[in-house]
């Protein structure tokens, strides 16, 4: 039996970067995969980072396989690197998951650049070299899933499945609001995240927010939950003292402080959705802290 959370007016979704202490434990990512799916979180996303201590870099080949054992959790990848790849691969990659799953891939984007050396093993060349403009690249990518046409005429390039109009569901990453109001005007939603930017929100980003319309909206948080508030601030502590992805704006707290820190920061800005980077160094403690959250939530009404 599926929890409630996708059912409440508390939509939640997951964040997930493979930066576990055992690095390659992949049977216990699907497990931990499976548990967000039965408590009912909406939505997990895999993030595309280059570092030697995570699970996955490019999380691309865990779609499908996590697709197929799961029944209704949203899946896909935040942020795709789209600088670095070519359009008409992520547009036929991400067509053809749309259509077998059917309202279940996200396909979430972002800016971020990378060092030359690992733009070179990406690509094959520099950075300088073949790093488009990303918005050139959005275009080209859109222009490919939006054609549903049923036959090539003079060598044009079309996608299959042809004539389908399952796509997926794409987000703008974003760590500010400077160029929010820019993409919903292309189809895209928006994701707003805190921890790699400033913290909470100002107020003009919040008028921003609240008078925006046609598109979703969520922000993302770095959350650790536990009950034992000792452990939550030995936990920051260690955490802020080791290199990694994740360095500020975190959230250690009990899983009451975490709810009513959800719930205030879904009030103020009116976010359709929160999406939660789960900093649990295992996934046995993954799931742990996403089902303390669940059972603040299972009963909440905003």
């Amino acid at each position: 039996m599926y929890g409630v959370l996708s059912n409440s007016k508390v939509r939640l979704g997951l964040l997930e970067f493979g930066d576990i202490d055992q690095s390659y434990d992949y049977h216990g990512l699907l497990d931990y995969v499976k548990r967000a799916d039965a408590l009912g979180y909406s939505r997990i996303w895999f993030g595309e980072h280059y570092s030697s201590n995570l699970a996955f870099t490019n999380p691309e080949p865990l779609l499908p396989a996590l697709a197929v054992a799961t029944e209704r959790i949203r899946l896909g990848i935040g942020g795709m690197l789209l600088k670095y790849h070519a359009p008409y691969r992520i547009a036929s990659h991400y067509k053809l998951l749309a259509n077998m799953f059917l309202d279940r891939i996200d396909l979430g984007l972002c800016k971020t650049s990378l060092p030359n050396n690992f733009a070179r093993i990406l690509m094959g060349c520099g950075s300088n070299e073949y790093n488009e403009e990303f918005d050139l690249k959005l275009d080209e990518l859109q222009m490919y899933l939006d054609d549903r046409g049923v036959i090539v005429v003079d060598g044009a390039v079309k996608i299959p499945p042809f004539q389908s109009h399952a796509l997926p569901s794409l987000w703008m990453l974003n760590s500010s609001f400077e160029e929010i109001n820019k993409y919903p005007n292309r189809g895209l939603n928006f994701c707003r995240c805190l921890f790699h930017s400033s913290g909470r929100l100002r107020p003009a980003e919040i008028d921003i927010l609240r008078n925006r319309r046609g598109s979703g909206n969520a922000v993302a948080i770095a959350l650790f939950c536990s009950e034992d508030r000792g452990r939550n601030i030995t936990f920051e502590n260690d955490l802020r003292s080791r290199p990694g992805v994740v360095h500020k704006n975190l959230l250690c707290a009990t899983p009451q402080e975490a709810r009513d820190y959800i719930i205030e920061l879904k009030e103020e800005a009116e976010f359709d959705e929160v999406i939660l980077l789960n900093l649990g160094r295992t996934y046995t403690e993954k799931c742990m802290i996403i089902e303390l959250l669940q059972n603040q939530f299972k009963n909440e009404i905003v």
